[in-house]
């Protein structure tokens, strides 16, 4: 601890200063991370010894992490060599940035793997992007799997003898039965404040989601499984929506009996053109980027051509300059031999 003492004219005080805690990495093991294997350290930070994944530790805690790295390196290693990322595993938020678990090309093992934050792989652009519509792949067809293999059953409402009759098959969609559905001023205020073609639920009248394909409240679609999942205590109202018909809302009551089938199957088919698009929008998206890469590339070497023609002429116009002088001077060479000339012939 050092003391400093600070004075002037009108008042003195003492400033405590307190030294940073020593960091040292004393070890490691390898550890699941979201079902990837990656390097936990072992650290002893102000005499504690903790254990801390590498996306915890401060930027000089990292450095000095890196060198116990490469003193438990097996290979050979040059510091100034320049690494290529070869995969990204995994990612997690943490205090609102991004991180990636990566690895380099020719350091597989999972000792080598390294948390690195977004915005450290600035020129990994292009990885990233295929690393999410991976995910997003991923996520799509959990989703689409639990909807089909869950099975629906019924609920009905104890307080208003609002009755919900569901299919036994998984395959087939909702019905609303013929008993006509009794709303109460706040459902319905909140089914107009929301839109004309959306019910919610009361959470205290069903434990299930009701609807496998749901709108929310920004226009998307989400897909949610039949049966509450197994551990959640408490899930928020605007998850639980069901779209009904919006005369079902304007007081009617009744939904007309369809084809169960034939709404999945158009179900189905609009989900696929919807993935279509967005395959044909990701696709223009990256012929675009394309695009702008190449003009940029382009606009560079007009830059260049163009200072290259504004160092010619700068010389152009310093030799023009460098001539006139000249012819300047053998002006005056020849005036003056003129006028030595003149008193000779006199």
């Amino acid at each position: 601890m050092f003391l400093q003492s600070f004075s002037s004219s009108s008042s003195s005080s003492l400033v405590v200063i307190m030294p940073k805690p020593t960091f040292k990495v004393v070890g490691h093991e390898i550890a699941n991370c979201q079902s990837v294997e990656a390097p936990l350290f072992q650290i002893e930070i102000g005499g504690k010894i903790l254990k801390k994944w590498e996306h915890e530790m401060t930027y000089d805690q990292r450095q000095i992490l890196e060198a116990y790295r490469q003193e438990n390196c097996q290979e050979a290693y040059d510091g100034e060599a320049d690494f290529n990322i070869d995969t990204i595993y995994a990612h997690r938020y943490v205090k609102g940035v991004k991180w990636f678990l990566i690895s380099f090309e020719g350091f597989g093992e999972p000792f080598w793997r390294y948390w690195k934050a977004e915005f450290e792989l600035g020129d990994c652009r292009p990885l990233i992007q295929e690393y999410e519509r991976k995910i997003e792949r991923a996520r799509g067809r959990r989703a689409r799997s639990s909807t089909i293999r869950s099975t629906p059953t019924s609920r009905r409402s104890e307080s208003r003898g609002t009755a919900i009759r569901r299919s036994s098959s998984s395959e087939e969609d909702i019905e609303m039965s013929d008993q006509e559905v009794e709303l109460t001023d706040k459902e319905v205020r909140k089914i107009r404040k929301r839109n004309a073609s959306l019910f919610v639920y009361d959470r205290s009248r069903f434990t299930s989601a009701p609807l496998k394909r749901m709108r929310m409240a920004d226009g998307s679609w989400k897909t949610l499984p039949w049966e509450k999942p197994e551990g959640w205590v408490d899930i928020p109202l605007k998850y639980w929506r069901v779209e009904l018909q919006a005369r079902l809302i304007s007081g009617a009551g009744r939904k007309e009996r369809g084809a169960p089938k034939q709404q999945l199957e158009k179900a189905r088919a609009e989900a696929e053109d919807l993935q279509l698009q967005l395959d044909a929008v990701q696709i223009e998206k990256e012929g675009c980027e394309k695009e702008v890469e190449r003009l940029e590339r382009a606009w560079k070497l007009e830059r260049k051509t163009a200072k290259e023609l504004r160092q010619m002429m700068e010389q152009s116009t310093g030799a023009l300059q460098e001539a006139r002088n000249t012819i300047g001077r053998f002006e005056r060479i020849i005036e003056c031999m003129g006028r030595a000339r003149e008193p000779k012939e006199r």
